[in-house]
């Protein structure tokens, strides 16, 4: 016989065991979107989050911060009036509060000047219902001149904390002199000043319109006096395309000239009430050695056959020694031609003795800490490779890249393989400008390390060394 008490428990277990089982009660006058817990407390459902007692989905962003004016415009300005600052609202009307994450200026056309944020928003928190001004300055540039030909655009972004899925708030900052199209281009002077012959170089361009009506870009190319040398290689959208406020259309230009010397042209962008801009093209070639800081171009691939031979590599990656060129010499055995020996560290010390010896190089009494020891065997991939190769002094501080060749297979059933060395299909060279052209590390004029600054450079606990890798 179950008694009444009994009734209670059986009942009360069993509720107790729905709870753990299920996790909670659904609804259970919690309301919308609601449900209690285990201990019986009324939760958001999963994909909720309680903002202000009520319980919003996730995928949407219950703050509501808005930027008045919606672009802060600096526009008609002359550099020669110096810094402008004007004020930015940035109100929240919605019942949530808002928690600015992050606020930062990007300018992203610096032809006339920069803008900045004078105020630090980082965590700064905007009440429901509440305000707070923002000052954005711009500064130009003095070296502008008067305020034809002055543009600049940029971007205040406020990124929202607290919650998830809110977005990024972007507000258009402008600057443009007294005469200046809408639609403007940067940069408007596409140059190529030391691009270097056989090889291709690129140029981002990116076209804002800063109007107030849309502006119907109907046709962009290449003037018909441009060099085949120039081309356009990249367009973010084919004309005709419509462009809003603060909207942008990109292409880049390529410039891959054959034989040394100065080439011009031009780039013309049209749009469907007539306007027309022309940007000119210039690209000037030379055959010498490039400086690396400025940049490393986008590498070909590697020749893996010739008269008479074929190449198997290594990797397909690229490598890169850097160092000071400390010996060299020339040979003709097809496809190589040269040897060079390329050091750092403690290698490249006046100090140490270094050479050649056919295929083997060697050093000699160096205290030896830290440093490469890099003897290239140089296939050249290029005539103009070849040039840069032949080009090298003694002390010159370069990089050379290429691929590291494995064997070269000749087709009378010989082949080539190096032990030590590093055979490389080399693409390209390039100075690094503050090599030590005379190996006076020292401080004389002589070229020479003198003996007390030797020792004062020798640690303590490292003993003389030589030896030697090839072939």
């Amino acid at each position: 016989m179950i008694s009444p008490f009994s009734n209670s428990l059986l009942l009360w277990l069993s509720a107790f065991s729905f709870l753990s089982a299920c996790g909670g009660v659904p609804d259970a006058g919690c309301g919308a979107n609601r449900h209690a817990d285990e201990s019986g407390v009324c939760v958001c459902d999963d994909g909720y989050d309680e903002v202000d007692g009520v319980c919003q989905s996730d995928d949407v962003c219950a703050i509501d911060l808005q930027a008045e004016p919606q672009k802060v415009d600096f526009s008609p300005t002359d550099p020669r009036d110096g810094d402008r600052s004007l004020q930015l609202q940035l109100l929240n009307p919605g019942t949530a509060d808002a928690l600015i994450d992050q606020a930062f200026v990007e300018t992203e056309d610096n032809r006339c000047g920069t803008f900045s944020l004078l105020e630090n928003l980082d965590g700064q928190v905007l009440e429901a219902g509440a305000q707070i001004a923002a000052t954005l300055q711009f500064t130009p540039d003095p070296d502008t001149g008067s305020g034809c030909g002055c543009h600049s655009f940029g971007r205040l972004y406020l990124r929202l904390g607290g919650m998830r899925n809110c977005p990024t708030i972007a507000v258009p900052l402008v600057a443009l002199g007294p005469c200046e199209q809408p639609l403007r281009c940067n940069p408007d002077d596409l140059s190529f000043p030391a691009a270097i012959q056989g090889y291709t170089s690129n140029l981002p361009v990116t076209c804002y319109h800063f109007g107030e009506q849309p502006v119907m870009v109907d046709s962009l190319g290449l003037s018909d006096d441009t060099p085949a040398t120039f081309a356009l290689e990249y367009l973010s959208a084919a004309p005709p395309v419509q462009l809003a406020f603060s909207q942008f259309l990109e292409f880049s230009v390529a410039y891959h000239p054959t034989a040394e010397g100065e080439e011009r042209g031009s780039v013309w962008l049209k749009t469907a009430t007539g306007d027309e801009q022309n940007l000119p093209l210039f690209g000037r070639a030379t055959r010498e050695r490039p400086l690396c800081e400025n940049g490393i171009p986008e590498m070909p691939q590697p020749v893996l056959q010739g008269d008479g031979y074929r190449i198997t590599l290594e990797s397909e990656a690229l490598s890169t020694h850097r160092g000071v060129v400390r010996s060299q010499w020339f040979y003709s055995e097809p496809p190589m031609m040269s040897d060079i020996l390329v050091t750092s560290g403690d290698y490249a010390d006046p100090a140490c003795s270094v050479g050649q010896d056919g295929h083997y190089a060697w050093w000699r009494n160096c205290y030896i800490d830290e440093g490469t020891f890099i003897n290239v065997h140089a296939i050249p991939y290029s005539e103009q490779v070849e040039f840069w190769v032949r080009s090298l002094e003694i002390w010159d501080e370069v990089s050379v890249i290429g691929y590291e060749v494995d064997r070269v297979l000749y087709d009378n059933g010989s082949w080539w393989q190096d032990a030590g060395c590093h055979t490389m299909i080399i693409t390209y060279i390039c100075d690094h400008g503050n090599g030590d052209t005379d190996g006076d590390i020292d401080g004389d004029e002589d070229g020479e390390a003198d003996s007390e600054s030797a020792m004062r450079r020798a640690p303590a606990k490292i003993p003389l060394q030589s030896g030697r890798v090839g072939f």
